[in-house]
């Protein structure tokens, strides 16, 4: 039975492989999870068949709303919030699904035509909140030949800090830059002379290639674990939601 998205196979095992279960028990069939496709095998008597492709479809159709939302390098972090805080709590209290997407900065809510409404709500209330009220400040003003510049940490912000923002001020020592990290954000800010603030964005961006470069590799390594788990009665296949710590400049570590 073919699922249509990955979205549905997450939907169709649910938290801790609950969902998944929850089916076989009340159907009387076995289904396991295809790792290679978006599909679910069910096996059993004819009538365990049909009692589970009804149960699948109605679970399904309930889920099948959605609404994507443009969001941007600087309000990311206040959706996420400290530790995927923020987005964890409005996918409890709503049941909606939040997914965001780094490369085109979108966030796509998916759920019951309820919880999607109810999600999209509670975005637009923290989206449209005065940046002081998300713990932002006002960015330190340029000093005369002074240029910035600015790059997304995405979810690296603790490698680029580092234990006791170690990192960080190694790479302002070594750069003469300096660079600043908005509280709940991914955002970070670089100023100083030309020269400096280019010294200390290459030597970020290498901090982010070798972060998501390991990224991969534990994502494919998880990915295929869980995907082997979904066939022996579903692991917790829900991907977590990615999180920014609560992060400040230096001067306030």
């Amino acid at each position: 039975m073919e699922l249509g998205s990955r979205q549905a196979k997450f939907t169709l095992i649910g938290k801790g492989g609950k969902q998944i279960m929850a089916l076989q028990d009340q159907s009387g069939a076995r289904l396991s999870v295809d790792k290679q496709s978006n599909s679910v095998t069910i096996s059993g008597s004819d009538e365990a068949i049909e009692a589970a492709e009804g149960l699948i479809s109605a679970l399904l159709s309930s889920c099948s709303a959605q609404e994507e939302m443009q969001i941007t390098s600087d309000n990311i972090g206040a959706i996420i919030g400290k530790g995927g805080s923020t987005i964890r709590r409005i996918e409890t209290e709503t049941s909606a699904s939040l997914r965001i997407n780094r490369d085109d900065l979108t966030l796509t809510i998916t759920g019951s035509d309820d919880a999607v409404a109810s999600a999209s709500a509670m975005v637009t209330e923290i989206l449209d909140a005065p940046r002081e009220a998300r713990g932002s400040r006002a960015p330190r003003p340029l000093a005369d030949g002074e240029v910035e510049a600015f790059i997304d940490l995405e979810n690296s912000v603790g490698s680029v800090i580092g234990k006791g923002g170690s990192t960080i001020q190694r790479l302002q020592d070594e750069s003469g830059a300096r660079l600043d990290i908005e509280r709940g954000s991914s955002n970070c800010r670089i100023t100083g002379q030309p020269d400096e603030v280019e010294d200390a964005k290459q030597a970020v961006q290498e901090i982010l290639d070798r972060s998501k470069e390991f990224d991969a590799k534990r994502e494919a390594a998880r990915d295929e674990a869980s995907e082997s788990n979904f066939n022996e009665g579903g692991a917790d296949a829900q991907p977590a939601a990615e999180g920014d710590g609560d992060i400040y400049s230096p001067e306030g570590w």
